[in-house]
C-alpha cells in the first residue's frame, strides 16, 4: 500500500526539467527592425579534397577525398533593405583556424511558426574568408525574435532559429584543396532555454 502511494505521487508530480508551457506568441511587427542579430552552433558532415603534393604546415596531407564531422560557432547581424531582404556581416570559428568573416544576404519569403513562436522562413547566403581560406554558405531555415533582454521598444532584437546549411571552403594557396559540408545550424540560447525548461528565460 505504501509503495503504491509513493508511485502515485511520483507519477502525478510535475517534472522539474520539462519544457515550460507554450508562452504567449511574440507579435512580429510588419516594420523591419533596424538591427537583427544572432549566434549559432553548427554540426556538419564534411567532405574534404586535397592535393597530397601541396605541403601543409598544420595538418597532414589529405588523400584525394575523406569524410569527417565538422563543427562551427558564429555570430552575425543584419540591416533591412526592405520588408523581406536584409544584409549584414558575420564571423565564424571553425576549429583552431583563424576566424572567418564576411557578408550576408537574407531573404524571408513568408511566415513560419515553430516552437511556439511566430517567425519567418529564411534563405541566407553568406560569403567571406580569412587570410588562407575562402568560403560560401547557403542556408534554409526558420527564425523568430526573442526578448533576450526583456520586452522593451528597441532598435535591435535577438533572433532564434534553426536551419540546414551547406558550405564550400577553398584554400587561397592551393585551389585544389577544398571542403564541402552539409549540416544543422541552431541558435544555442533559445535551444537550451526550451530543452532545459529554464523558466526565468521566458
Amino acid at each position: 500500500m505504501r509503495l503504491a502511494l509513493v508511485v502515485l505521487v511520483v507519477l502525478t508530480a510535475p517534472a522539474v526539467a520539462h519544457p515550460p508551457p507554450p508562452p504567449a506568441e511574440i507579435a512580429v511587427s510588419s516594420r523591419p527592425t533596424l538591427i537583427e542579430w544572432t549566434t549559432w552552433l553548427r554540426g556538419s558532415i564534411a567532405v574534404a579534397h586535397g592535393d597530397p603534393a601541396v605541403p601543409r604546415s598544420t595538418t597532414a596531407p589529405i588523400r584525394e577525398a575523406e569524410r569527417h564531422v565538422a563543427g562551427a560557432a558564429g555570430a552575425g547581424f543584419t540591416l533591412p533593405l526592405g520588408q523581406r531582404i536584409r544584409i549584414g556581416g558575420w564571423a565564424e570559428v571553425r576549429g583552431w583556424d583563424v576566424p572567418l568573416i564576411g557578408g550576408e544576404l537574407t531573404v524571408t519569403p513568408g511566415d513560419l511558426d515553430l516552437f511556439f513562436y511566430k517567425g519567418k522562413s529564411a534563405i541566407t547566403a553568406r560569403a567571406g574568408g580569412n587570410p588562407s581560406q575562402l568560403t560560401a554558405q547557403l542556408g534554409v531555415g526558420y527564425r523568430a525574435p526573442w526578448d533576450l533582454f526583456g520586452a522593451k521598444p528597441r532598435s535591435s532584437r535577438y533572433m532564434i532559429g534553426v536551419g540546414m546549411v551547406a558550405t564550400v571552403t577553398q584554400s587561397r594557396l592551393a585551389p585544389h584543396d577544398w571542403s564541402a559540408t552539409v549540416g544543422l545550424e541552431l541558435e544555442p540560447l533559445g535551444a537550451l532555454r526550451y530543452i532545459l525548461g529554464i523558466r526565468s528565460w521566458y
